[in-house]
């Protein structure tokens, strides 16, 4: 009896994220079975988010680290209100739109400074070639940002 309740209480939920357009249900038919899975579909606020950090990260250029005057980029991407827009505000972008959960943590400068050479050795400078836009604002706020302020 108890596995049925959980059964029926899996169902529910899945229909529910169904209908809310979380997840999205495609059938595959293979021979005479036709058998069911369930894509994650992300919130729009996560593409536009993306769509955003990649902008400032274009605008900022070879910037992103010290940054530019807010008055040059736009005033409302200074959201730490610095008067300086660059890593620290394309983090606060994807940590608010919900991209980015956990806070890293504060190195001291020269670990730092030593494990952001390292990786610059093997993706670029600030990271181009990283291979996910969140992952390398991550990267570049804890490494190249946070342990100096």
């Amino acid at each position: 009896m108890r596995n049925i309740h959980k059964a029926i209480m899996l169902s529910v939920a899945l229909v529910a994220l169904v209908l809310i357009g979380m997840i999205t249900v495609m059938p595959t038919v293979a021979s005479s079975t036709t058998y069911y899975y369930y894509a994650f579909v992300p919130p729009a606020e996560w593409q536009t988010a993306r769509d955003t950090a990649k902008q400032l990260i274009q605008e900022l250029g070879t910037n992103l680290l010290t940054g530019l005057p807010a008055g040059q980029v736009g005033v409302k991407y200074d959201l730490n209100n610095d008067t300086v827009v660059n890593i620290a505000d394309v983090y606060i972008i994807l940590k608010q739109a919900g991209l980015i959960n956990i806070d890293p943590p504060k190195l001291p400068g020269p670990v730092a400074s030593a494990l952001l050479s390292v990786l610059e050795a093997l993706y670029g400078p600030q990271l181009v070639n990283y291979p996910t836009l969140d992952g390398r604002v991550y990267l570049l706020y804890m490494l190249g940002y946070l342990p100096y302020h």
